[in-house]
């Protein structure tokens, strides 16, 4: 029901919005790296050979990845060595990321923090295909006693716009994860993609804190990106379901 509901927004708006370009540059082509043929690989081998890694009909690049490493209290300091991508696709068919930490802990007194970047394209061999959704899952990580475990997440334009929306069609500043004792534990988040984009890009702010008397971990968490129809394909669709709720009833 939730699959229909957004079919029949998205077909609503798809004819009405601007839509983001697939400016996939012949540089992002060169040296690509598929995750699901290759196998996982090392973020620093990643940065090191300046890869752009595929999964499915995405691709995924960005110039540094890895940023803005702090660590306070004694905590090893995050780098990304300890980091590993491989390909991920989730439940419903939706390609990814997903990415493993080793040794990303903070104990009493301690916290560490990052930040990881990257833009998404719709690979140019599916035109017809546009991102509609974000999903982030934190599927390695917890907490205990005071420690705080969180991944804050924008999501943008290639004119650094905002297109997140919630299941309202209302603007969604971020997506956001985290594990804690303090009665919100939220695992997972998503959001809606307006307009439709063939390129966006993703900037993650990853943090743990122990706090006075605790400790918190981030060992793995997953990234996936949907793939419709284009616009016109979804409107078609979109009359078949209200045609087939319409006979229903």
């Amino acid at each position: 029901m939730r699959e229909l509901r957004k079919l029949l927004s998205f077909a609503v708006i798809a004819v009405a919005m601007a839509l983001g370009t697939n400016s996939t540059s012949a540089a992002l082509m060169d040296n690509i790296y598929d995750l699901e043929a290759a196998g996982p690989i090392g973020l620093a081998s990643v940065i090191d050979q300046d890869l752009t890694l595929q999964v499915g009909d995405k691709l995924f690049y960005h110039d540094e990845w890895f940023s803005n490493a702090q660590a306070l209290g004694g905590v090893l300091l995050p780098t990304p060595g300890a980091i590993t991508v491989k390909a991920s696709t989730s439940f419903e068919g939706y390609h990814g990321l997903m990415f493993s930490i080793v040794g990303f802990q903070a104990n009493n007194g301690q916290a560490a923090n990052f930040h990881l970047e990257f833009d998404v394209w719709v690979h140019p061999d599916y035109p017809q295909n546009f991102i509609s959704d974000v999903h982030m899952d934190l599927i390695g990580g917890g907490a205990a006693g005071t420690g705080n475990a969180s991944i804050t997440e924008a999501v943008s334009d290639e004119f650094d716009n905002n297109v997140l929306v919630d299941e309202l069609l209302n603007e969604k500043a971020s997506l956001f994860v985290v594990a804690n004792n303090f009665g919100f534990d939220r695992r997972q988040d998503w959001g809606y993609v307006l307009p439709l984009q063939k390129h966006i890009s993703i900037f993650k702010d990853i943090g743990v804190t122990g706090g006075t008397d605790g400790s918190a971990h981030i060992s793995a968490f997953t990234q996936h990106f949907s793939q419709i129809p284009e616009p016109a394909s979804l409107a078609l669709l979109a009359l078949g379901g209200i045609t087939m709720i319409r006979r229903r009833r």
